[in-house]
């Protein structure tokens, strides 16, 4: 939510023309810093969740039943683990992948688009 806020309200002053070029370049500069930290983590957090689904078909394909019962239990035990794959979090409440990128960024786009709707210029 913060972050596309960040990103719509630094699109709108770079809209208006009105204010100063350093204003510009740094709401600029603001909203890039902020699209490409949101798009590193993302890919990230998808990369992790990838993996960790990777990881629970790998277990699930070795072949268990040829050890013996200790390490059998535990291949079990470490098989039952991997059926919730990993993933980050953002604030611990959304989950961060590539559709919650694409989310932000198209919420993004239409809090500018409304705010820049109502804005009216004298």
């Amino acid at each position: 939510m913060v972050g596309t806020i960040v990103i719509a309200l630094s699109l709108l002053s770079t809209g208006s023309g009105i204010e100063l070029p350093g204003t510009t370049i740094a709401s600029v500069l603001l909203c890039f810093a902020e699209v490409g930290f949101m798009y590193l983590f993302s890919v990230f957090s998808q990369y992790i969740t990838d993996l960790s689904m990777d990881l629970r078909f790998t277990m699930y394909s070795t072949k268990w039943y040829y050890c013996n019962k200790t390490t059998a239990q535990s291949i079990a035990i470490f098989q039952t683990m991997t059926l919730k794959p990993m993933t980050l979090t953002a604030g611990g409440i959304v989950p961060a992948n590539m559709d919650t990128f694409g989310k932000v960024m198209n919420s993004a786009y239409s809090y500018y688009n409304v705010v820049n709707a109502f804005n009216i210029t004298v």
